[in-house]
C-alpha cells in the first residue's frame, strides 16, 4: 500500500477546523492509501496515535510575547514560528528518509506547514509535494488598505510564489478562485487545482432530528475575530428571547469574557462554553434546534462549519456583513436559513428571528437531498480528487 505524509497545524483534539476537514478525508482513505501525519500541537499534549508525529510549541499567552509574535509576523510575513519550522523540518526529513511517500501534502493554515515542507524538500525528494490550501495566506485581506496591510499582501504573496514554483500541485478552495485568477498566479494554472471546504459529513449523530426541550436551544460553535466576525450584532439580537423559553449555547475559545460580560449585562439565558472535539460538537449540533453563524467581514473564506451545519439538517441563523459573503450562496442553496444583514436594526433582526424560531420546528430534512446539492464538500468526494492527483 502507498504511503502519503500530510504536514499540518494542530490536529490531535480535532478542535480546529483545517485539523477537523483532514481527518474527515482520512478516513475516507482507508485501505487505499496509509497516512503519516507532522502536526503542531501545543506544549503538554501527548496521547495520539503512532503515525501522528506531533511537533510542540508554545504559544503566545501574555501580552509580552502576543506582541513579539506579531512583530515576528510583519517582519517574517506570513511565518511567524521560526523554531517550529526548524522543528517540523528535522521530523519530516527523518520520516523521509525512513519512509517512501507517494506525495507530501503540506496544508495551509499555518504557513509554517508548507515552509517546512519545502526547505525539507532541499534535501530529500520524496514523492509529490502538494499545496493543500483550505486556508491561503495572501487572501487575508481581501481589500488590503493602509500600509501595513497593503505590505502583508505583497509580502505574502511573493512568499506564497516561491512555495508554488517548488510544488507539484497547488489546491485552492473555490471561494478563493477569483483571488488566485490573477495575473500575479499565472505561471501556475497548469499546477492548480480548485476544491471546496470537506466538511459535510452526515453522521449517526446529526442525522437526527428527534430532540425535544422545554426551551429552545440555539447554539453557536467556532470562533471570533476582532473587527472580522464579532459577536456583539448577534447578542444584542439575541438579548431579547433568550429568557425563559429560549436558551443560547456558545462554544468558543475567544472572546469569551466580552460574551459574558454582555449576555450578564443584558440578563441572558446563555451557557458559555471552551471549544470541544468535533465527536462531542456533532453530538451537541444533534441536541440543538437551532444553529447560529456568523459570516466573515468582506473575506472569501467560507467558515467550515457552515458545512457541518448543513450536514446536521437544522434550521440555521446566519449574520452577514454585506452581499458578497461567501456563505450566502451555500445557505441559500440549502433553503432553511434565516439570512440577517447586519445593517438592518437590531429590533427588526430580532423580530424577525422570532417568527423563525416559532415556524422552524415544521422543517423537515431530506438528507439524501443535501448530499446530493452539496456533493463537492463531502470528504469522500475530495478524498477521491486529492488520490487522484497523487494517482493512486
Amino acid at each position: 500500500m502507498e504511503k502519503v505524509l500530510i504536514v499540518l497545524g494542530r490536529y490531535i483534539h480535532q478542535t480546529y477546523p483545517n485539523g477537523i476537514c483532514v481527518n474527515k478525508i482520512i478516513k475516507n482513505w482507508d485501505y487505499k492509501i496509509a497516512t503519516d501525519i507532522v502536526s503542531a500541537e501545543s506544549e503538554g499534549e501527548c496521547l495520539h496515535d503512532q503515525n501522528i508525529y506531533p511537533i510542540y510549541f508554545t504559544a503566545p499567552s501574555n501580552k509580552i510575547s502576543k506582541l513579539y509574535y506579531k512583530i515576528k509576523k510583519l517582519f517574517f510575513a506570513p511565518l511567524a514560528e521560526l523554531k517550529l519550522i526548524k522543528k517540523m523540518q528535522a521530523e519530516i526529513e527523518k520520516l523521509c528518509y525512513e519512509n517512501t511517500y507517494a506525495a507530501v501534502i503540506a496544508v495551509t493554515n499555518p504557513p509554517e506547514a508548507v515552509e517546512a515542507v519545502y526547505r525539507a524538500r532541499k534535501k530529500t525528494k520524496n514523492g509529490q509535494f502538494i499545496v493543500y490550501e483550505i486556508d491561503p495566506a495572501s487572501n487575508r485581506y481581501k481589500t488590503p488598505t493602509g500600509i501595513i496591510e497593503k505590505y502583508w499582501s505583497c509580502k505574502t504573496r511573493h512568499w506564497e510564489k516561491k512555495m508554488y514554483l517548488e510544488a507539484d500541485t497547488v489546491i485552492h478552495m473555490k471561494t478563493h478562485l477569483k483571488h488566485f485568477s490573477s495575473a500575479y498566479f499565472s505561471d501556475f494554472i497548469n499546477k492548480t487545482i480548485y476544491l471546496d471546504i470537506p466538511n459535510l459529513n452526515i453522521n449517526t449523530y446529526v442525522s437526527k432530528n428527534d430532540y425535544k426541550h422545554k426551551e429552545k436551544v440555539l447554539l453557536y460553535s467556532g470562533a471570533f475575530y476582532p473587527i472580522m466576525r464579532e459577536p456583539d450584532y448577534m447578542l444584542n439580537t439575541l438579548s431579547g428571547l433568550t429568557q425563559e423559553t429560549v436558551k443560547l449555547v456558545i462554544y468558543t475559545g475567544r472572546m469569551q469574557d466580552k460574551i459574558r460580560h454582555i449576555c450578564n449585562e443584558k440578563n441572558m439565558n446563555f451557557e458559555l462554553n471552551s471549544l470541544v472535539s468535533q465527536e462531542e460538537i456533532e453530538k451537541k449540533i444533534a441536541e440543538s434546534d437551532i444553529l447560529l453563524s456568523i459570516g466573515n467581514r468582506d473575506s472569501d473564506f467560507l467558515p467550515s462549519k457552515v458545512l457541518s451545519y448543513i450536514a446536521a439538517g437544522k434550521p440555521i441563523i446566519h449574520y452577514y456583513f454585506d452581499e458578497n459573503d461567501v456563505s450566502l450562496p451555500y445557505l441559500k442553496k440549502y433553503g432553511n436559513a434565516l439570512l440577517i444583514n447586519t445593517e438592518e436594526t437590531v429590533d427588526s433582526s430580532s423580530e424577525k428571528i422570532k417568527n423563525f424560531i416559532n415556524v422552524s420546528e415544521n422543517f423537515s430534512v431530506d438528507i439524501e437531498k443535501i448530499k446530493s446539492d452539496f456533493i463537492e464538500n463531502t470528504p469522500e468526494y475530495n478524498a477521491d480528487k486529492i488520490l487522484k492527483v497523487i494517482g493512486v
